[in-house]
């Protein structure tokens, strides 16, 4: 028949007599096989995930923009992406469409995996609008994401569970003019002077898509300003 090795576990106890020498040492044995089995799945298992998991990380490095992209626009520019674990919720965004340059720091629902799979979503998303509307604003820009996260996590069906959504700082800026166009969900946007002072734009209070607690929401709020030389502009995750 077939014969499977086995994983003993040996442990050695000494035996003395009253004069404190060694007469007996007891051999004790464990069958300690389905435990090094289960071990050694698991460790397995552990790998595989911690894999893909970085694989993933990989991906989405790939497709945010980072410091040196920014500076290609504006020579003291930064983008600063640390993420808690080691996919994200978190990410920032930029797109180039004409002369106007659409930048934005997006804050998913959720951490780790699931956080990171709605920034994919929304990743998309962002960049599927603006290459379909040539015209928008900046809160026209969050007024159709809104409506697209909604549709693609089906937010208006009464059995939705998903409850997903995003929260974020959106500009647009004219490249030309420097005007800029500001729309916030739950996200300000800090302008600091030459001499330090910080003036806080408000974003608006609700969310983008969040499911049916949010139903009620209005048109993001679009706040135009043209910033002057020197004043520096921040928009962040919480």
């Amino acid at each position: 028949g077939n014969t499977s090795s086995l994983i003993m576990q040996i442990n050695a106890i000494p035996e003395f007599n009253e004069q404190d020498e060694l007469e007996t040492v007891l051999l004790v044995a464990h069958d300690i096989t389905e435990r090094k089995t289960q071990e050694i799945e698991l460790q397995t298992t552990n790998t595989k995930i911690n894999d893909s998991i970085n694989y993933a990380e990989d991906i989405q490095k790939s497709i945010i923009p980072d410091t040196s992209l920014i500076n290609s626009y504006f020579d003291e520019a930064f983008i600063l992406f640390k993420p808690r674990d080691i996919v994200s919720g978190d990410f920032p965004w930029l797109k180039k469409s004409d002369d106007y340059l659409y930048l934005a720091v997006v804050d998913c629902t959720g951490h780790g995996v699931p956080g990171a799979m709605i920034s994919f979503v929304g990743y998309f998303l962002l960049n599927n609008i603006i290459d379909s509307y040539k015209k928008l604003n900046a809160g026209e820009v969050l007024n159709k994401l809104d409506q697209a996260v909604t549709e693609t996590f089906k937010q208006n069906d009464e059995n939705s569970k998903l409850k997903d959504g995003m929260d974020l700082a959106l500009c647009r800026i004219d490249l030309k003019t420097g005007k800029t166009y500001y729309a916030g969900a739950h996200r300000p946007l800090y302008m600091v002077n030459k001499i330090g002072d910080i003036e806080e734009i408000k974003g608006d209070k609700f969310p983008i898509g969040g499911g049916k607690a949010y139903t009620n929401k209005s048109n993001f709020t679009n706040h135009t300003f043209s910033p002057s030389k020197g004043e520096s502009l921040y928009i962040f995750s919480d």
